[in-house]
This record gives C-alpha cells, structure tokens and sequence, in this order.
C-alpha cells in the first residue's frame, strides 16, 4: 500500500496572512507563482474550501479537486468531488492519488483544520506587509527547511519559494537556483 503525503502549498507575507480580508490575493498577481503551484500539483488530487475554490476562474485541469462545502453539493465536472468536512476531503483525495500524495491549497479554515496531517509544507513567501487577513499556522518549529529558491523579484516584490518537511530523515539540504 503506497504511504499518503499530504503537502500543503501556499503562498504568505512574513506576517503570516494568506488572503486578503474580503477574499482573494492581497498582493498583485505573481504569474510564477501560478506556475510554480501548477508544476507542484499537476497530476494530483487536491484539497481545497468551497469559498477558495470559487475564486478560480475554472477547475484547474490535470488535477481532481476535492471541495470541503458545508452545503450538499454536487457537481457534473468528474475531477470534482464535494465532501462535508476536510477529513473526508482528505480520504477521497487520497482514493484518487496513483502515488499517495495528496496538496491541501486553502483556504484558512482548511489548513488549520489538516495541519496536524501534513508532512511537507511548500511556500511562496512574498516580501510585502500586510496587518489584515487570514493567517496560516505557525510551522518552522515543527517542520525543517528542506530546501529554498533564492529570491526573485515581480511586481516590485521579492518572493522566494521554500520546501519544508515534518521528518528530518527527508532533508536533503539542496538548494535550486
């Protein structure tokens, strides 16, 4: 039986916050960072909340959305599925997983309610301060830094993404460039 890993992937300011106060970015649209959770996710089920899942323009293709929605949903579109609480959220996307891994990708109410299952957290940390929104969970003192990409620069703000494990059995200490 293939071993689950359940990675979140997200994107924060140094503050923390992950979203603005009303929904949606709070920062410009940092098409790399699109790609970069594309490249991450592409052929993998995912996790996602009903209210972040509205916010994308389709389903992303190549990837079987798992939606945790308090509401009895359904949908026509066989690379959705709807379930009522985040844990059932995870075992249907595991269902579906060829190699066991499954990304949880928000929003708040999600990540806080999976945390304590996840083995590897990948980040996009963007450089811009923020005083409101939704915060992600304090991590670093749980989880390694397994990796990093150094800086980079969009829209007038740095960013660097960074690959974090729960085992340190896994640290590779590898750096991209």
């Amino acid at each position: 039986m293939r071993t689950p890993r359940i990675i979140m992937i997200v994107a924060m300011s140094p503050q923390r916050i992950i979203g603005g106060p009303n929904g949606g970015l709070p920062w410009p649209r940092i098409s790399e960072d699109f790609k970069h959770l594309k490249r991450e996710t592409m052929g993998h089920p995912m996790v996602v909340g009903n209210t972040t899942f509205k916010e994308f323009p389709k389903t992303l293709p190549g990837r079987f959305h798992s939606v945790v929605s308090r509401k009895d949903t359904r949908s026509d579109d066989e690379n959705v599925l709807y379930s009522n609480t985040p844990n059932d959220a995870i075992i249907e996307a595991q269902n579906r997983s060829a190699d066991g891994k499954v990304f949880v990708i928000g929003g708040a109410t999600i990540y806080d309610a999976l945390f304590g299952l996840a083995d590897e957290i990948i980040v996009t940390r963007i450089q811009i301060d923020l005083n409101n929104g939704p915060i992600f969970p304090q991590f670093e003192d749980i989880f390694h830094l397994k990796s990093v990409r150094p800086k980079k620069e969009n829209h007038k703000l740095k960013y660097q993404f960074e690959w974090w494990v729960k085992n340190p059995d896994d640290l590779e200490n590898k750096h991209f460039s």
